[in-house]
């Protein structure tokens, strides 16, 4: 993965900042999406999972300043009925 984004900030597709940044929102995305998948079983988990997706968010806007941001949609992260 590192060739990918090194790759990238040689071909000067990116910024060394906007690749970390871009690292970073996918690695937070495809976390959140596993933790889901996985189950979140409390009130506790779910602060820790919507906390970090806000991150995510966060990032997510800064890094697309023209507004075709993806974020990761709050409501959609739910404590698992057993």
């Amino acid at each position: 993965m590192i060739k990918h984004y090194a790759q990238m900030v040689k071909d000067k597709e990116m910024t060394p900042k906007q690749a970390s940044q871009s690292f970073v929102m996918e690695e937070i995305r495809s976390q959140v999406e596993e933790w889901k998948r996985e189950g979140i079983e409390n009130a506790s988990e779910k602060k820790f999972v919507v906390a970090i997706a806000k991150i995510h968010n966060q990032l997510s806007d800064s890094f697309n300043k023209n507004g075709d941001s993806m974020p990761i949609e709050i409501d959609e992260i739910k404590i698992n009925d057993y």
